[in-house]
């Protein structure tokens, strides 16, 4: 069973959960995910928790965001 975390992408949007991947993460923390157009930003805004994937592939965390990944996301 997979720790997973709830994502979301604005700030009145659907959370989303993605699985942490080893990466320490909490409640507020940008965050780099995978997603369905490659990766995106998101904020984390449900703590850490393990889940049952149910059969499904949970794209998962890719990293904190940092200066580069601020820079590029402006640049989009």
């Amino acid at each position: 069973m997979p720790d997973v975390v709830g994502i979301r992408f604005k700030s009145c949007g659907k959370v989303y959960d993605f699985e942490v991947n080893g990466i320490e993460v909490k409640e507020g923390d940008s965050v780099v995910v995978e997603s369905d157009f490659g990766l995106s930003i998101g904020r984390v805004i449900k703590g850490r928790r393990t889940v049952e994937s149910g059969g499904r592939e949970l794209k998962k965390v890719m990293r904190i965001v940092g200066e580069d990944d601020i820079r590029t996301d402006e640049g989009n």
